[in-house]
């Protein structure tokens, strides 16, 4: 996973430079065709087809697969409140029974292997909601800033490649914290940058109001 972290952080990287420096609708149209055409082998590398079929056919990647399914069930069967945190230990024996797993396996599992699946399982539907919209506000925020004049700042645009890559590795890696803490802090430079960069004419206008009553009331 680590070695297609680090190929999908330089193609957003290389992505992003191409589209900066040639101003061109057939360049931009065909970098969407190459992301597109990405999406799909990753797709059906995922579903065991093409050419990324052995990538995903190893034991690791099934077994995480495995893990979502369990994850999913447990989540349907506690889907407010979910079971508590650190609770899936307690509660996946009753989802592993003999005969119900594609993969064999004598270990009891404590994670989801997905940070978005173990924390809504941990905690529930709500919280995840809440989650979801605070990663579509750091996408949002992270387009309108690509989209402004201040998108060569390089330190967010290094930001915006670091959040995509760590939220990857959010799918398919286990909860830890240096997980969580980074992407809070990428996600709040992103948020800080577009709001920074955000046309201040109302402030403006609100201190050229306060400035004239100011001005209005002194002797």
């Amino acid at each position: 996973q680590g070695y297609l972290i680090i190929i999908f952080a330089l193609a957003i990287g290389i992505t992003i430079k191409i589209s900066h420096k040639y101003k061109s609708r057939v360049i931009d149209y065909g970098l969407i065709f190459s992301w597109l055409i990405g999406i799909v082998t990753l797709i059906l590398g995922v579903s065991g087809k093409f050419v990324l079929s052995s990538v995903f056919a190893r034991p690791s990647f099934q077994a995480r697969i495995e893990y979502w399914r369990i994850t999913l069930k447990v989540i349907k069967d506690n889907l407010l409140f979910g079971v508590g945190p650190d609770k899936l230990y307690d509660v996946t024996p009753n989802y592993m029974a003999p005969g119900s797993l594609k993969l064999i396996t004598t270990t009891r599992m404590d994670n989801a292997h997905n940070w978005y699946l173990n924390l809504i399982a941990n905690f529930g539907l709500i919280s995840g909601l809440i989650l979801m919209v605070i990663i579509g506000i750091v996408i949002f925020s992270a387009v309108m800033f690509l989209r402004g004049q201040d998108k060569k700042n390089p330190l967010i645009l290094g930001s915006i490649v670091a959040y995509l890559a760590l939220f990857i590795d959010g799918l398919v890696s286990i909860e830890q914290p240096g997980l969580g803490v980074w992407l809070y802090l990428f996600g709040g430079l992103i948020v800080g940058a577009y709001l920074d960069s955000k046309p201040n004419s109302v402030p403006q206008n609100l201190a050229t109001k306060n400035s004239n009553k100011a001005g209005f009331m002194l002797p």
